[in-house]
């Protein structure tokens, strides 16, 4: 139990350092995929949409990609999802 509470506390940390945090869930029309501590939006097309984080990029390729949230360093992308890519 004290092994697992360290280790979420340093991801903790990790996060608040300027890293990045993504989670991918169904939805209606596809997936959704959010991306917390994106510092900007670099490109954006219904098949492509490129994210700049701290360390890199996050490519998310796909059909009919749509981004319905963007605020607080937090982009949330939804659609037929076929793949991510980090560089």
């Amino acid at each position: 139990m004290q092994k697992n509470i360290k280790k979420e506390k340093r991801e903790a940390k990790e996060n608040n350092s300027g890293g990045f945090h993504a989670e991918i869930d169904a939805s209606g029309r596809g997936l959704s995929l959010s991306v917390a501590g994106v510092y900007s939006i670099m490109d954006f097309s219904e098949e492509k949409v490129i994210l700049k984080v701290k360390r890199g990029r996050i490519t998310v390729l796909g059909g009919e990609l749509e981004i319905a949230v963007y605020e607080n360093k937090t982009v949330e992308i939804t659609g037929k999802i076929t793949g991510v890519n980090f560089i």
